[in-house]
């Protein structure tokens, strides 16, 4: 089972993706272009009164060559920029991040989600060559892993492909450039690790039931981001609701809303020092309690550069 686990913040980040895509088509709030502040935008300009211009940039964390390839605006801050910050930096060594995904000795997912959906999983499952026994040592989030909307990312990881952010943290090396991550591995896991079980297995349990995911939902996402587009990608991940506010409550506020000020407050040294670049997933950028929106209470001007 040793190629089910993560090697490295670069596979943690693309379980990170495909995880949170797969859970907000079913749990987030409903979004529309007209309610999304700064829904519309990738690129954006930020500066303040005393400091020089930075830039954040909203990233999609797949390795499809359509997303790797730079727009020139994007290409041009790139080059010129004196330092990137990324959620993670994205290294190969193994390290103690693998753990969280097990339950403990003497647990069996099995027990938690009942023989049904265990059954079920177990089917999506045995593509990847994983028998029930193996199965039966995830904790119920982790099992997601499997389940995410991204099909053709696997492949291409096993490949050798990098994804967006990892491909911009190459870039910024071979330039010189000073590397930054504004979150841990650890962090990360503890998102979905520090939910209950309780809302773990409703996570599990609504990926399952979902019949809209693989390529199809995949190509959607792509066509979207390559039109700067990230309230119709939030628009499209929430034709499906759960019946369950508080856990979309919970869930929206641990994978967005905690992290956005975290994240805020970690890059305020780079942007106070200037011509730096922030780089993260474009669900972060957008909304009351996005990044932009929450630079700009802080004094900073946005623009949208693209």
């Amino acid at each position: 089972m040793k190629h089910l686990y993560f090697r490295g913040a670069g596979r943690l980040a693309g379980f990170i993706a495909l995880a949170s895509l797969c859970i907000a088509v079913a749990v987030s709030p409903a979004w529309t272009a007209e309610r999304l502040l700064n829904g519309k935008g990738l690129l954006w300009k930020v500066e303040r009164e005393g400091t020089q211009p930075s830039w954040v940039f909203g990233t999609m964390h797949v390795s499809d060559e359509r997303v790797t390839t730079l727009p020139k605006q994007l290409v041009e801050v790139l080059t010129q920029v004196d330092s990137l910050s990324l959620e993670l930096i994205f290294h190969d060594r193994m390290n103690d991040e693998n753990q969280p995904l097990l339950l403990p000795e003497g647990r069996r997912l099995r027990d938690i989600i009942g023989k049904r959906m265990f059954g079920q999983l177990a089917e999506r499952m045995s593509a990847y060559g994983v028998c029930e026994k193996q199965l039966d040592r995830f904790k119920p989030w982790a099992a997601l892993n499997f389940l995410g909307p991204l099909s053709p990312e696997p492949a291409r990881r096993e490949s050798g492909n990098v994804f967006l952010d990892h491909y911009l943290q190459l870039i910024a090396a071979e330039r010189g450039a000073r590397v930054f991550a504004l979150e841990t591995p650890k962090e990360q896991l503890e998102v979905f690790d520090g939910m209950s079980e309780r809302h773990q297995v409703d996570m599990l349990r609504h990926a399952l039931r979902s019949k809209s995911r693989g390529k199809h939902k995949f190509e959607r996402m792509v066509e979207l981001y390559l039109k700067s587009d990230v309230a119709a990608i939030l628009r499209e991940a929430t034709g499906r609701k759960v019946n369950s506010p508080e856990f979309a409550r919970v869930f929206h506020k641990r994978i967005l809303d905690s992290r956005n000020k975290i994240m805020v407050k970690r890059m305020a040294p780079r942007l106070t020092e200037g011509n730096a670049l922030i780089a993260v997933g474009a669900a972060h950028l957008p909304g009351r309690v996005g990044i932009l929106n929450l630079l700009a209470k802080q004094g900073y001007t946005v623009a949208r550069v693209y």
